[in-house]
């Protein structure tokens, strides 16, 4: 079974997309059924749209979860994942754009998998360093493996994947090579270089997306 929302708001330059939520129930072996979601949402400053966009996948969660249910199966569990556009940097802050998403998929029953693990190295001196949670090459390269490390890290553009059914065993954020241009090639844009402008424009065009991507290992009561 397949399910698709589209998501009929938008703002700025996506206004001109066709966005929304894809769902996909996967019959994984030695786990069962699962709902495997992604999504895009709208980018741009209006937090408001991507939660009421966040509202409309979730309604179809919903509908595909009962579906499934009118069919006399069950579910093993669901993983929703994509380009959130949310800045899940200081996911422990109260009232953010994040914690408003975060609230939202939890009385669904989702958890964010990157939390999940970052909450259990974080110590309070991680949370109190402020702004020195900052994106940048350096601090991806240095602290990207979230589970097997006593740092945090928390870049700006991270890509979620919201779970159900399932523990998060490790959460690896992949090396930024993976998913951004190269830092010096960025620096020599900026300082007008239109050599590296071609050579970015390029590499933009082969990754696979402009956040912070991440793998998953997911642990179902029946298997992984």
């Amino acid at each position: 079974a397949t399910k698709f929302a589209r998501y009929p708001n938008g703002a700025g330059e996506d206004l001109l997309a066709a966005k929304g939520a894809l769902f996909a129930v996967v019959d994984v072996p030695h786990v069962g059924l699962v709902v495997v979601g992604n999504t895009h949402l709208n980018a741009g400053s209006d937090h408001n749209v991507r939660l009421e966009q966040a509202e409309i996948l979730l309604a179809a969660l919903r509908e595909l979860r009962a579906e499934v249910q009118s069919a006399g199966k069950s579910l093993a569990g669901v993983a929703v994942t994509g380009d959130w556009n949310i800045d899940g940097k200081f996911f422990w802050e109260i009232g953010t754009p994040y914690a408003r998403l975060r609230e939202k998929m939890e009385r669904e029953g989702l958890a964010d998998a990157w939390a999940s693990i970052s909450e259990l190295v974080a110590t309070p001196e991680d949370r109190g360093k402020g702004d020195d949670y900052r994106e940048s090459e350096e601090y991806l390269v240095e602290y990207g493996i979230t589970s097997d490390q006593n740092k945090v890290p928390s870049p700006t553009r991270l890509d979620h994947m919201w779970i159900s059914g399932a523990k998060a065993d490790k959460v690896v954020v992949l090396a930024p090579s993976e998913w951004r241009a190269d830092l010096k090639l960025r620096k020599q844009w900026h300082s007008g270089s239109a050599e590296a402008l071609v050579l970015l424009e390029a590499q933009c065009a082969a990754r696979l997306t402009d956040h912070g991507a991440i793998t998953v290992d997911l642990r179902f009561p029946t298997g992984r």
